[in-house]
């Protein structure tokens, strides 16, 4: 079974047995988690055969020592966010129970992924940079000069790119914890008040 054919079937399931809270609507809540899912793997896959495509036909114009060093950076910097983005959402959707307390249990998990995805997106940007500033002033001292050429330039390119990581990651951080706060809600809601 399949992680779409899993969700439909407990989505189906816990519909059936359990309504819960009149304010929640879990049908649609899974549906737009489904599609949100399918389009952030589908996303990632494309920057990653794009951008290694691209650096690709880059050192194949222009060989270089330099450029195939580009691409293994690339191939270790995408291997890293791979492998965290694997163990971020592993075991995500295993459902101990067909009732709606267990559907807002299972979903507080990818709440707390996102939140942490967007943590490490904001890790990794700043870890490219330091490459990036650190492989310009190498590259620069290796030809002689004091200042790297084009630093103006590179600044301002990883400048906008981290401020739009930064922009995208605290988004993305603040939905997930506009979600799991409403989740915990009715959490709160469906364990009764406090003996």
């Amino acid at each position: 079974m399949n992680s779409n054919d899993s969700t439909e079937f407990w989505s189906l399931t816990w519909q059936q047995l359990d309504t819960g809270p009149a304010t929640l609507d879990l049908r649609r809540s899974v549906s737009r988690e489904r599609l949100r899912m399918a389009i952030v793997v589908a996303t990632e896959a494309l920057v990653v055969v794009g951008t290694l495509a691209f650096a690709t036909v880059l050192v194949v114009r222009e060989p270089s020592v330099e450029g195939v060093l580009w691409i293994g950076a690339l191939l270790v910097f995408f291997a890293a966010t791979i492998a965290f983005t694997v163990w971020n959402r592993s075991g995500l959707w295993n459902a101990t129970a067909e009732t709606t307390a267990a559907y807002v249990a299972l979903r507080i998990d990818p709440c707390c992924a996102r939140i942490l995805a967007a943590r490490f997106a904001l890790v990794l940007v700043i870890v490219e940079s330091l490459f990036v500033l650190g492989w310009h002033f190498v590259s620069s001292w290796l030809e002689g000069l004091t200042v790297p050429a084009n630093l103006a330039r590179t600044l301002l390119l990883l400048a906008g790119a981290n401020a739009a990581v930064l922009l995208f990651a605290h988004h993305h951080q603040r939905r997930a914890e506009r979600e799991l706060e409403q989740l915990r809600r009715i959490r709160a809601a469906l364990s009764g008040p406090a003996p």
